[in-house]
């Protein structure tokens, strides 16, 4: 095959540079997440899944353990390496992402150059995104979805069945708040194929015709009106005709669209038994169907997605990402060349939306639309396409294209790292390190009722602290335990809806650490007049020791 040699070069040195983006943009300071994604996982190593909260205060609260198996494993290279050893996991898992995301661009568009340019473009925009959490495993399991998707309708083979079921599996069991998901991703197929059918059927349907052709067929019966028979006959050809021509202008309109290509597919219709076969897939975790099925109902339904900034909706001009890919969209479907299947516009308008509801879906947006921007930019080139191949394949040969390639990849790769340095796992401005030492040597943490903010909630549970709150929030809302409001009762104190003392009475609150840019912390450290007792202090965080009201001096 002409250019193998250059082709198979060409891909070496771009996986290789995709893997050392991938390392550059992968933050080394760890999110609230990770934290209790870590003790979570070793809970469920020593005692296995219990669906029991082991890690608050509050009595009888069960847990659902969302995404047990990426806990588990995190635990796991944990317990093996540290700190160091979950970043270079994520480090690892960022990079199978990187290198499945150019795989599939790659197979949609077989454009080299484009799909480096497109991969590398959308690993940056996502690098927000980039932690130890169980979605850095999802989103290429949703890339991998795609292509067996694609791969079932060009050769319907069983074994993209069985990966698909498979993939259905592992979501289940990494995230369980995005395996609906799955089954959104087979919607534009379908919906696009629909379309096309009912287009064939308003072309080939022609009531008119139909209507003319009965009523000769009766007339012919009685064989009286021949003048009549005839008029009907003529007509019946001249709807004929039009009919004809019908047709053969609507196939001339697929064969060559202006901008929307409908395609028709027999294989689509069998996705829906592939959905339903993936439904029982729901089934196969120790979480249980009923808690696979219901789980993200229950999240949208409780007030958590009000308040927690990754739920709310996006404003243009301050999510960057979705704002690119917005005006990427418009200028690329504008191009003269530019052709989108049916399927596509579905999937990127669909998705656009999703992320303007919800900011977290911006990352869905980039990573399973790219595929989408690197067929438009080829369509547009269309005319140039084999030779922008040629020429990327005869500038491999040579060692400063290379070189200029690296330069391009790791340059935007270190405009990242830059905002990474210096390497620090825990940011001691966000997460109580050296209060949380104090506590522990000078409290005794299985008595104490600790106040905490939302945030810093899964460092200290990570340190073996019962908490008040962490951001495991469905946990704490009547969706998922019943007659529980804490996390209510926490945004109500915070926002100043209602007086903090209050809900610190309600919970029987013994101590409270805060961190001083929090506005809770200036009502408290100002009400310190015997109310409550200052216990420590460093640049960052305050811990305080709550006197009863009934020992406490009056204001």
């Amino acid at each position: 095959m002409e250019y193998k040699k250059e082709k198979i070069i060409f891909n070496i040195v771009v996986s290789v540079l995709i893997i050392i983006l991938c390392f550059m943009i992968t933050p080394f300071t760890f999110q609230n997440d990770t934290y209790y994604t870590i003790k979570i996982g070793e809970t469920i190593s020593n005692q296995g899944i219990d669906m029991i909260d082991n890690y608050s205060f509050h009595d009888n609260l069960s847990y659902t353990y969302p995404h047990w198996l990426f806990d588990y494993i995190t635990y796991k290279v944990y317990q093996m390496g540290g700190y160091l050893g979950v970043y270079l996991m994520t480090c690892v898992f960022c990079s199978i992402l990187g290198l499945s995301l150019y795989f599939l661009n790659y197979k949609m568009s077989n454009n080299n150059l484009i799909s480096m340019l497109i991969t590398v473009f959308s690993m940056f925009l996502i690098y927000a995104y980039i932690t130890a959490r169980a979605q850095i495993v999802t989103f290429t399991l949703f890339i991998f979805e795609v292509y067996f998707i694609e791969r079932f309708l060009k050769n319907k083979k069983i074994s993209n069945v069985i990966a698909l079921f498979i993939i259905s599996v592992l979501i289940a069991n990494v995230h369980i708040a995005v395996w609906p998901f799955f089954f959104i991703l087979f919607l534009p197929h379908l919906v696009a194929q629909l379309i096309a059918f009912l287009g064939d059927i308003s072309v080939h349907k022609n009531l008119e015709l139909d209507s003319y052709k009965k009523e000769l067929v009766e007339l012919e019966k009685e064989n009286t009106q021949t003048e009549k028979i005839k008029n009907y006959k003529e007509k019946i050809a001249e709807l004929e005709e039009k009919q004809k021509n019908n047709i053969k202008n609507r196939e001339e309109k697929l064969k060559n669209p202006y901008k929307i290509i409908i395609t028709r597919n027999k294989n689509v219709k069998w996705l829906c038994l592939i959905m339903i076969i993936c439904f029982f897939s729901a089934f196969i975790s120790p979480l249980g169907g009923k808690t696979t099925l219901t789980y993200l109902l229950k999240t949208m339904t409780g007030n958590t997605t009000h308040y927690i900034s990754e739920h709310q909706p996006s404003v243009l001009i301050n999510n960057v990402p979705l704002l690119v890919v917005f005006i990427l969209s418009i200028l690329l479907l504008t191009f003269k060349n530019s052709k989108i299947q049916l399927k596509d516009l579905f999937l990127l308008a669909g998705l656009l939306v999703l992320s303007f509801i919800s900011v977290r879906q911006t990352s869905m947006l980039i990573i399973l639309c790219s595929y989408i921007f690197t067929n438009l930019i080829g369509n547009s080139v269309n005319a140039n396409s084999k030779k922008i191949n040629e020429i990327t394949y005869t500038l491999i040969k040579h060692p400063i294209s290379l070189l200029y390639i690296s330069i391009f990849v790791t340059g935007i790769g270190a405009s990242v790292l830059g905002h990474n340095l210096p390497p620090k796992f825990v940011d001691e401005t966000e997460y109580p390190v050296e209060a949380t030492k104090y506590i522990k040597e000078n409290l005794d943490v299985k008595n104490v009722r600790l106040f905490n903010e939302y945030k810093v909630g899964s460092y200290l549970l990570f340190n073996d602290i019962p908490v008040f709150i962490d951001s495991r929030a469905d946990l704490y809302t009547p969706e998922f335990n019943k007659e529980c409001t804490v996390f209510d009762d926490y945004t109500d104190a915070e926002s100043g809806k209602v007086y903090f003392e209050d809900i610190f009475e309600k919970y029987n609150i013994t101590h409270i650490i805060l961190n001083k840019s929090n506005a809770l912390y200036t009502y408290v450290n100002g009400a310190n007049n015997g109310r409550y007792n200052l216990l420590y202090s460093d640049d960052n965080f305050a811990v305080f020791e709550r006197l009863s009201r009934s020992n406490a001096v009056p204001s």
